[in-house]
C-alpha cells in the first residue's frame, strides 16, 4: 500500500492527499538506492509547494474560522516533515517557490512557530517523524564524520559498548575521558562518533544505535537524578553488617564503587555522612560484589550472558540462570549480540542467540523439573507430618457429628482430610472402614432433615405461613433465607428428587423463585444517610437510622444477602415489631 502511494508522488499524480504523501514518506525511510531516494525529494519537494500553496491563502484570507488551527496544523507538519528531508536548505527553498508570500502573510508566523520548535507531540504521526529525523540526522552524520580516521571512529565505538563498563565504571570514565583529550573532542562528539562508525562501517541502522546508547546510558548512571532513593539505599548499606542483605541490595539496584563515589562527590556537601563513611560503603560493595560472583550471581545481564556463552557446563549455567532469571530474557539476549558482538557476521549472530536461547532454555526446563521435584518432596513430607499429628479415632466419638467437626477440631482444611483419609485407607482399613460408616450415617441423617426442610419450605410457599390467630400471610423471600442457605436451584433439585411432584405445587414454587430474582444489592451508605418512609397505621412513619442499623445487624448475624428487597422487607417487619424467626421466636422490637 505505501509503495504504491510513493508512485503517486514519484509520478506527481494529480489527485495526491496528505496521506499519501504521509505514506509515501514512510516507505522512502526504507529505501536504500541513493538515486532513487534523491529523484523521489525533487518531486516531493513540488507536491509539498503544492499542499502549501493551497494552504496558505486559507490562513490569510479566514483568520479567525473554525478551520484556522486545522490548516496551520496541517501547514506546520508539512514544514516538519521537509525539514528533515531538506535540512537548512528549507526556508530559501520554500519561500523562494510559494506564491502569494508577503511581509504581512500569517505564513510568516507559521514559520516562527516551527522555527520556535513545535512539540511533536502535537502531531499523531510521531514514529514517521522520529524516523525522518534519524534520516536527516543521519545525512547529516555522514556528510560530517566520514572523513574521520575510521580507526579513531572505531575506538569511539568499542570504548561506548564495552562489557568492562559495566564491570568498571570508574575505569569507564577515565578512558572516555583520555578518548577525549586525545582527540580533542567534546563528549557530544563522541556519541557523533559512535553513530558514524555503526552506521558507515557496521551497517546499523541509526534508530537501533541511538536506543543501544540510551540503554548502556541508564544502566552505567543509577540514581543520577533520584537522591531521595540513592540516599536510603546508602543509609541501608551503613546501618548494615548483614552480608546477604548488602548483596541483595548490590545485586537489585546493580550498584559498583564508581556509582558511589560519583554519587557522594555530587552532594558532599549535602550530607558529609556519606563522605565520612565512603570508605566502610566502598569495602562493603566491594565485599558483596566478590561474593555475588562466585554465587555466579551478576549486576548486570550481559556478564551473565557472557558467562553462559563461553560455558558448556549445564550445572554452573543452570546457577547462573537461576541467580539472574529476571534479566535473561529473550529481548536482552538480542541486545546484548548487537551491542557486544557487532563484529560477528549476522549469521554468526543468528547462530549465538540460537546456542544462547537453548542453553538458557535448557537451564530453565531443568531448573523447573528440580522445583517441581523439591516440591512433590515437601506436598509429601508435609503429608506425613499431617497424617502423624492426626488421631482418626476421635471422629468415633459422639461429640462428632460431621466431617466439618472432625477438621475444625483438628485445624484442618476438608481437602487435607480427604488425603489423609485416602492414606487411612492403606494403613489402618479396619479404622477407615468404621469411619466410612460413621460418614454415611451421618449423611444419611442430614439428608434426611434437609428434605424436611425443603418439604417444609415447599409447603409454606404454596400455601403461606399460618399466624398464631390462624390466619395466613404470604410466605417472603426473607422467610426463604431465614430458613435454608440453599440456592434457588439446589432448592427445586431436591424438591423434584424427593417428592411426588405436583405439577401446580412446582409451577408455584417455581413462580415464587420467578418473583424473587435478586439483582439490587443494597447500598449501605446511601441507605443509611438517605430518608426511608413506611405507612404505618395508615400514617406516614420516618425510620430512623437506628433501626436500620439495627435490622442491618440483625441480617448480619443470621448471615442474609443484602439485597434491596430482603432489606426492605426486614425493615418493614421491624417497625410493625414482628421480625421474627419463625423456628427460636426471637423478636427484635422496634426501638
Amino acid at each position: 500500500m505505501n509503495k504504491e502511494r510513493f508512485d503517486k508522488i514519484f509520478n506527481l499524480d494529480k489527485n495526491i492527499s496528505i496521506d499519501d504523501l504521509k505514506a509515501a514518506l514512510e516507505y522512502f525511510i526504507t529505501i536504500e538506492d541513493s538515486d532513487l531516494k534523491e529523484e523521489f525529494l525533487l518531486k516531493c519537494k513540488k507536491v509539498i509547494i503544492s499542499f502549501l500553496n493551497k494552504l496558505l491563502p486559507m490562513v490569510d484570507e479566514y483568520p479567525t474560522s473554525i478551520s484556522y488551527d486545522k490548516t496551520v496544523f496541517k501547514i506546520d507538519r508539512l514544514l516538519y516533515w521537509a525539514n528533515f528531508l531538506y535540512g537548512n536548505k528549507i526556508f530559501p527553498i520554500f519561500t523562494k517557490d510559494i506564491q502569494n508570500i508577503n511581509d504581512n502573510s500569517l505564513y510568516l508566523a507559521s514559520l516562527d512557530r516551527y522555527r520556535n520548535n513545535v512539540n511533536i507531540d502535537l502531531f499523531d504521526d510521531k514514529e514517521l517523524l522520529l524516523d525522518l529525523d534519524m534520516y536527516s540526522k543521519s545525512i547529516e552524520l555522514e556528510s560530517k564524520y566520514s572523513d574521520i580516521n575510521k580507526d579513531v571512529l572505531e575506538e569511539a565505538y568499542y570504548l561506548y559498548f564495552s562489557l568492562n563498563n559495566f564491570l568498571d565504571k570508574e575505569a569507564y570514565e577515565e578512558r572516555k575521558r583520555k578518548f577525549m583529550d586525545k582527540n580533542n573532542i567534546y563528549p557530544g562528539t563522541l556519541k557523533d562518533y559512535v553513530e558514524t562508525y555503526g552506521m558507515l562501517y557496521l551497517n546499523i541502522p541509526l534508530k537501533k544505535i541511538d536506543k543501544m546508547i540510551n540503554f548502556v546510558e541508564s544502566a552505567t548512571s543509577h540514581f543520577s537524578n533520584d537522591f531521595f532513593k540513592f540516599e536510603e539505599v546508602l543509609n541501608n548499606i551503613i546501618n548494615s553488617n548483614d552480608i546477604n542483605y548488602i548483596k541483595e541490595i548490590v545485586f537489585t539496584n546493580h550498584l559498583s564503587p564508581y556509582v558511589i563515589k560519583s554519587f557522594i562527590e555530587k552532594y558532599r556537601f549535602y550530607n558529609r555522612k556519606y563522605s565520612n563513611n565512603l570508605d566502610n560503603i566502598i569495602k562493603k560493595i566491594n565485599t558483596a560484589i566478590k561474593s555475588l560472583e562466585k554465587e555466579h550471581k551478576y549486576i548486570h545481564y550481559s556478564i551473565a550472558l557472557t558467562k553462559i556463552e563461553s560455558s558448556n557446563d549445564l550445572e554452573e549455567i543452570k546457577i547462573i540462570v537461576k541467580n539472574n532469571i529476571t534479566y535473561l530474557t529473550k529481548d536482552n539476549v538480542e541486545r546484548f549480540i548487537t551491542i557486544y558482538r557487532v563484529t560477528l557476521s549476522d549469521k554468526k549472530k543468528q547462530e549465538l542467540e540460537e546456542e544462547l536461547l537453548k542453553k538458557t532454555e535448557i537451564a530453565k526446563e531443568d531448573i523447573k523439573k528440580e522445583n517441581a521435584a523439591d516440591r512433590a518432596l515437601g506436598i509429601e513430607r508435609r503429608k506425613e507430618n499431617l497424617y502423624n499429628s492426626i488421631d482418626f479415632n476421635i471422629f468415633l466419638s459422639s461429640d462428632i457429628k460431621s466431617k466439618d467437626d472432625f477438621c475444625k477440631l483438628m485445624d484442618i482444611r476438608e481437602s487435607d482430610f480427604n488425603t489423609l483419609f485416602s492414606m487411612l485407607e492403606v494403613r489402618d482399613n479396619e479404622l477407615y472402614l468404621k469411619i466410612k460408616g460413621k460418614i454415611r450415617n451421618l449423611q444419611g441423617q442430614r439428608y434426611a432433615v434437609l428434605i424436611n426442610k425443603v418439604n417444609s419450605i415447599a409447603d409454606n410457599i404454596i400455601n403461606g405461613i399460618e399466624l398464631e390467630d390462624g390466619s395466613r400471610r404470604n410466605f417472603e423471600i426473607l422467610d426463604y433465607f431465614l430458613s435454608t442457605k440453599l440456592d434457588f436451584n439446589e432448592f427445586i433439585d431436591l424438591y423434584n428428587k424427593n417428592r411426588n411432584i405436583d405439577i401446580e405445587s412446582l409451577k408455584a414454587i417455581k413462580i415464587f423463585f420467578a418473583k424473587n430474582k435478586l439483582t439490587n444489592k443494597l447500598n449501605i451508605n446511601q441507605e443509611l444517610d438517605g430518608r426511608t418512609i413506611f405507612m404505618v397505621d395508615d400514617k406516614p412513619y420516618e425510620v430512623s437510622k437506628e433501626e436500620k442499623q439495627t435490622v442491618l445487624n440483625y441480617l448480619g448475624v443470621k448471615d442474609i444477602p443484602l439485597y434491596t428487597k430482603v432489606y426492605k422487607q426486614a425493615l418493614k417487619r421491624h417497625i410493625n415489631g414482628n421480625l421474627i424467626l419463625e423456628d427460636d421466636k426471637k423478636l427484635i422490637k422496634k426501638g
